[in-house]
């Protein structure tokens, strides 16, 4: 039986998939013609068997997205410490390592909705100065469903709040909900590194 944040993000991303094709066609980007940076603040709001014993705390996470064909290409990294609640493990810091795929869907103006899907690799390093250092490092496969709404400020500015979840193959699962809030800021792509992309 699929737990309460699952079906929760089930509901969130089949609610994007039908929004997005009642929205229409959006006026596309050409490939690769701008990239956009962007920082945020990430906090771990999901609350599960996880936080019994590890406790989160707030996190940072930098990304780079460019129009690619019928979507948007990103990659980035996200960090997040997580203390120890128990004697019987360690603290540790994830730090999320992606490339994912999404769109951009514009029903007004300055508002801009982005569903996507991540792939990656979720390292983790153990706090316990104890272990022996190959066993301080630990890294799994992860995905992560993203659901982001921007609001275009001008210039090339975007303010950005978005809604993770994220999967994490170890055995038993790692799952995490998290919330970000940002900024981020579109440019050109410079000449050279269309080429090359191209």
């Amino acid at each position: 039986m699929m737990s309460r944040t699952t079906r929760a993000a089930a509901a969130a991303a089949l609610v994007l998939a039908v929004s997005s094709s009642r929205l229409g066609a959006q006026q596309r980007a050409a490939p690769f013609e701008s990239i956009t940076l962007g920082l945020s603040v990430v906090r771990n709001v999901g609350r599960n068997s996880f936080h019994e014993q590890w406790s989160p705390g707030t996190g940072l996470g930098v990304r780079a997205e460019m129009p690619f064909y019928a979507g948007v290409a990103e990659a980035g990294v996200e960090q997040l410490g997580f203390r120890s609640r128990t004697a019987s493990v360690p603290g540790f810091t994830g730090r999320y390592y992606f490339v994912g795929w999404g769109m951009e869907l514009a029903p007004a103006s300055r508002l801009v909705l982005s569903p996507a899907f991540r792939f990656g690799n979720y390292a983790m390093r153990f706090d316990d100065p104890v272990l022996p250092e190959e066993r301080r490092h630990e890294s799994e496969i992860a995905l992560e469903l993203v659901s982001r709404a921007s609001w275009r400020a001008g210039a090339g500015w975007r303010t950005t709040l978005s809604g993770h979840y994220r999967v994490v193959l170890t055995e038993p699962r790692i799952r995490h909900l998290n919330f970000t809030a940002g900024v981020a800021r579109t440019f050109k792509t410079p000449a050279w590194l269309r080429e090359f992309l191209d």
